[in-house]
């Protein structure tokens, strides 16, 4: 009985102990300014100062049926204040969002822009959102659940 009672408290502090977190807050994650990224042949896309890379193919096919295109794609990544990554590239049909996972980025939300694919994005930090600038004079102001505002 005494060692039934003993292993009942050993894994109530356990479960106590694993159950409690230490957070620190706030944490500003923003990149301040997009960077902007050459695909190379094998489809990876990598940025040393932020220690950043991945494989674009299966994004690519999102947006083309060819991935012939690959080493000439030129991404634009901007990371917002909450850690979400905000891509596209010229003639994109989409602006994606992705959350950071473990050894990968989860598609949080595929926001259309259009049709037609866009033109000259830049990205900006405009906290608390991140502006898409595309087209020459359309802008979008995004969060992790979509579009907040829509400019022309």
């Amino acid at each position: 009985m005494k060692l039934i009672k003993i292993l009942f408290i050993m894994a109530a502090a356990i479960i106590i102990n694993s159950c409690s977190q230490f957070i620190i807050t706030p944490v500003n994650f923003a990149w301040p300014l997009e960077s902007v990224f050459d695909v190379d042949s094998t489809g990876t896309v990598e940025e040393q100062r932020y220690a950043f890379t991945f494989n674009a193919v299966p994004l690519l096919e999102q947006e083309s049926d060819s991935t012939q295109v690959i080493s000439k794609t030129k991404l634009r990544i901007i990371r917002g204040e909450k850690g979400f990554y905000y891509i596209t590239a010229e003639n994109f049909k989409h602006v994606y969002i992705f959350s950071p996972g473990e050894g990968e980025l989860l598609l949080k939300k595929k926001i259309l822009l259009s049709e037609e694919g866009i033109h000259a994005p830049a990205f900006n930090q405009r906290a608390p959102f991140v502006q898409l600038l595309y087209d020459e004079e359309r802008s979008v102001f995004l969060n992790s659940e979509g579009i907040v505002e829509e400019t022309e």
